[in-house]
C-alpha cells in the first residue's frame, strides 16, 4: 500500500495556542489510480518547550480519480483521548465512479463493483479503504 505522508506545519510559538495541519494521501490498495487524503487541524499548547494537542478535527476528501470519480467519507473519528502528546486520526470511505461506454455491455475496473446502470452509463464503488496515522507534537 503506498502512502505518502506530506506534513503542513506552521512553526510553534512560545507560550501560545498554535494550529498545526497535516495532511496524508493513501492509494486504493486495489487500484492505484484512486486516492484519498486525511486531514487533521491539530490546536496544539505550548510553553517553554511542552507541547500538547488539546482539540483535534479529521476530514478526508478525493486526492485522485478517474470516470468521474468521487469519496464517500462515511467515518472520521478522532481515536486519542485529549490532550495527548500523540494523537491517532482516522477516515473511512470509499470512492464512487461513472463510467460511460460506447456500446453497452459489461464493465470492470480493479476494487470497484458495478452499483447500477442506465444505457450505457454504469454506477460504480470501490471497496472501502481506512486511512489512519498518527500527528506527534514531538
Amino acid at each position: 500500500m503506498d502512502v505518502e505522508y506530506t506534513p503542513t506545519m506552521k512553526p510553534l510559538a512560545q507560550g501560545e495556542t498554535v494550529i498545526r495541519e497535516a495532511t496524508w494521501t493513501q492509494k486504493h490498495p486495489s487500484n492505484s489510480s484512486y486516492s484519498a487524503y486525511l486531514t487533521g487541524l491539530f490546536e496544539v499548547y505550548v510553553y517553554d518547550g511542552f507541547r500538547q494537542v488539546e482539540k483535534a478535527t479529521v476530514g478526508s476528501g478525493l486526492s485522485a480519480g478517474l470516470n468521474s470519480a468521487d469519496w464517500i467519507e462515511t467515518n472520521s473519528i478522532v481515536q486519542s483521548e485529549l490532550p495527548a502528546l500523540d494523537v491517532n486520526i482516522a477516515a473511512t470511505g470509499h470512492f464512487t465512479a461513472t463510467v460511460n461506454t460506447s456500446t453497452g455491455g459489461s464493465i470492470s475496473i480493479p476494487g470497484f463493483s458495478v452499483t447500477g446502470s442506465s444505457g450505457t452509463t454504469y454506477q460504480l464503488a470501490s471497496t472501502p479503504m481506512t486511512i489512519s496515522k498518527t500527528f506527534s507534537v514531538y
